[in-house]
């Protein structure tokens, strides 16, 4: 990418991936500032990045997000968006990920629906998978049929609410959504 740069951070905890991205690093030396960092960016971010920006006002900034399941929780994204200096783009696994932990029944232990409030950041996202209707005898809960899509919509409110823009990229990718989001500076992906 030309004009590039300044510095290239990489937060990765697997150990295949980490040896791959130190194979980049040695590839670029001299030309790139590549730093990687091994273990979890929820960390890394609201710790050593997010001091950088605080401290620097004139810093700008873009954050690529593609967790692995659900390991980037609102609170770290609420982070990104406070900091009015960060553009960020977001891969949301609403397929594998996210729907494998939502059963068709609604039904949840107390750490299983904590974990997805954590993560969503609200429990609102409840009423937009799950729907009550009347059964035959009794009212019964169900998972909705377009509860992905609804899921999706949901989240890029919040998003938007959080930075003051989110824009969906065109179509899923897979079994997820993308999403650009920003304080309105970004286009359309």
């Amino acid at each position: 990418m030309e004009p590039p740069f300044d510095h290239y951070v990489f937060i990765e905890m697997d150990e295949r991936r980490l040896a791959e991205l130190r194979n980049l690093e040695t590839e670029n030396k001299g030309r790139r500032n590549i730093a990687i960092r091994a273990g979890d960016c929820n960390e890394y971010l609201s710790t050593r990045l997010l001091k950088t920006f605080s401290s620097d006002r004139l810093w700008r900034g873009v954050v690529f997000l593609d967790p692995f399941g659900m390991h980037v929780p609102w609170s770290t994204i609420e982070l990104l968006a406070k900091t009015e200096h960060i553009e960020v783009f977001l891969n949301f696994p609403v397929g594998m990920a996210i729907q494998r932990l939502l059963p068709r029944n609604g039904r949840f232990t107390a750490k299983q629906r904590a974990k997805l409030d954590d993560y969503f950041g609200d429990p609102g996202w409840y009423d937009q998978v799950y729907v009550v209707e009347q059964g035959l005898f009794e009212e019964e809960l169900r998972k909705r049929d377009d509860a992905a899509e609804r899921l999706v919509t949901w989240f890029r409110g919040r998003l938007k609410t959080a930075f003051g823009y989110a824009q969906r990229g065109s179509g899923l990718w897979g079994a997820s959504a993308c999403f650009s989001c920003g304080a309105g500076q970004l286009r359309p992906m």
